[in-house]
């Protein structure tokens, strides 16, 4: 689901997920009886390494939901939206009110449909107790939430949902009081809405309220690398992350999110203007952020996102000067276009944004709002799409060419496959004779001359052959060894 406003999150992890994780082995390096990464294992601690790289790769991915892997809330549930003075936009908590704001048209079970293999929703972040923090933001006015207490868990945390192919729908209930244009449901903002089956990954650790200052993701690196610390592995949903290691080494690759059983770990959160009259609820859109892939320079790239329609009024969907129709309460797959610019000789790591924009199909309709806008983050990786090594070879003339100084390779750059090997302008010659210049090899293939081109590790090995001579007449061979690289970033 995306939204143009605030990330917000609640963690609600029984303690029996926290202490039911068999103990790690220690690594290598211990030194005093502790070890870095909190007494993770090498395998966990560069995991979380990764997460830490990643997680600035994720600042713009914004939605309201509530995480809760222990089925502890009931949808519909009246929810009071709270933001600390000074926080980042990105720093609202919730608290549950006895108010039932809305009900589900039907309750999502255990075995509830979903696509697994389809990605919505993914992001890399840190929270302190129940607020989902921005990688960059101000720690300092999180110190006070929870109230007065002095310790707060921190969480380096990696969330995935996906793809709903049942979706859940709500109606107001009799706990709305209406002016006529608005309505309320006494202190709750939002409510509890549809349930998001994925997966969740973390690394936690206790803190005292006296260290919330700084960044998010340096006080959790700050962890990560401290000797005195006990940092937990919560793993819920079987989530799994590839490309983290690729992350760590600031490699622009791809990160991609797996979710081996998928679980009810969250609930979106939705407006009380939802289910007012009249309303006008934005669309869910996944998934978000949205991955090209490689996206050579020059070249366009299409993906589609999953609109799901949640008024019961015909929406236009406009993106990029395109208009879509979306049935009321139905879905459309709409096509993003991501075009790469740049000029740099290795893999880009890009960032776009783009935002659809939904309006009532029938303008006489009433709608509350008129337009609701959804931001999707845009990912690619971007580069040259070719680069060609090469190099002119050259025995010079001579009775007894040293032929074995033609062997020469040409490796591709970081980034870059080989894509084939090539000679051209191969001429040879001796006794008075001269064979060539042509476009290959052909140059050098009678007289006992010969030249070879293959592939070698990630580049290309040339070399040419020939006779010497016995009398005072010069033997020769030169060619342009050329060796072709396609960008690869994934």
């Amino acid at each position: 689901m995306t939204r143009a406003r605030a990330s917000s999150i609640v963690l609600a992890f029984p303690l029996a997920v926290l202490l039911g994780c068999p103990p790690s082995k220690l690594p290598e390096g211990t030194v005093g009886g502790v070890v870095k990464c909190g007494g993770l294992d090498e395998k966990a601690c560069k995991q979380a390494e990764g997460l830490t790289a990643a997680a600035s790769r994720f600042s713009n991915v914004d939605h309201d939901f509530v995480l809760d892997a222990t089925g502890s809330f009931a949808p519909g549930r009246g929810l009071e939206k709270l933001t600390q003075d000074g926080a980042s936009k990105a720093g609202a908590a919730w608290r549950v009110v006895p108010t039932e704001c809305a009900h589900p048209k039907k309750t999502a079970t255990e075995d509830h449909a979903v696509a697994a293999q389809t990605i919505d929703y993914s992001f890399v972040g840190v929270s302190v107790d129940d607020a989902l923090v921005g990688a960059d933001a101000d720690l300092s006015p999180y110190a006070s939430v929870g109230g007065s207490a002095s310790r707060h868990r921190l969480k380096l945390l990696a969330v995935a949902f996906v793809r709903d192919t049942d979706p859940q729908f709500f109606e107001g209930t009799d706990a709305l009081a209406s002016d006529g244009t608005t309505c309320s449901c006494g202190r709750a903002s939002h409510f509890v809405g549809a349930v998001k089956f994925g997966g969740v990954l973390s690394y936690e650790v206790s803190i005292d309220a006296g260290e919330l200052h700084g960044s998010a993701i340096g006080l959790m690196k700050a962890k990560l690398a401290a000797k005195d610390v006990k940092i937990d592995e919560v793993r819920i949903g079987g989530l799994r992350l590839e490309g983290l290691t690729e992350a760590t080494a600031g490699e622009a690759k791809p990160i991609s999110f797996v979710v081996e059983k998928p679980v009810p770990v969250a609930y979106a959160a939705y407006p009380v203007a939802d289910v007012c009259r009249f309303a006008l609820p934005a669309p869910e859109v996944g998934p978000n952020p949205v991955e090209f892939g490689t996206v050579p320079y020059g070249k366009e790239a299409t993906k589609y996102v999953h609109v799901q329609n949640r008024a019961k009024i015909e929406l236009r969907a406009t993106l990029d000067g395109e208009t879509y129709a979306i049935p009321p309460e139905g879905s459309l797959d709409v096509p993003v276009r991501y075009k790469a610019v740049g000029d740099a000789p290795f893999c880009d790591a890009q960032e776009k944004e783009a935002t659809l924009a939904f309006v009532p199909a029938d303008p006489k309709v009433p709608a509350s709002p008129k337009q609701q806008t959804v931001k999707l983050v845009l990912h690619a990786t971007s580069g040259k799409e070719k680069f060609t090594a090469t190099a002119h070879i050259d025995t010079g003339e001579a009775r007894r060419p040293d032929y074995a100084a033609t062997e020469r390779v040409l490796s591709c750059p970081k980034d870059y496959f080989i894509a084939g090997c090539h000679v051209q302008n191969a001429s040879c010659g001796g006794d008075g004779e001269t064979r060539g210049p042509g476009t290959s090899v052909e140059g050098c293939t009678t007289g006992g001359y010969g030249v070879r081109a293959e592939t070698y590790e990630n580049g290309c090995k040339f070399s040419c052959s020939g006779p010497n001579s016995v009398l005072l007449a010069s033997n020769f061979c030169r060619f342009d060894a050329v060796a072709d690289c396609r960008l690869r970033c994934k």
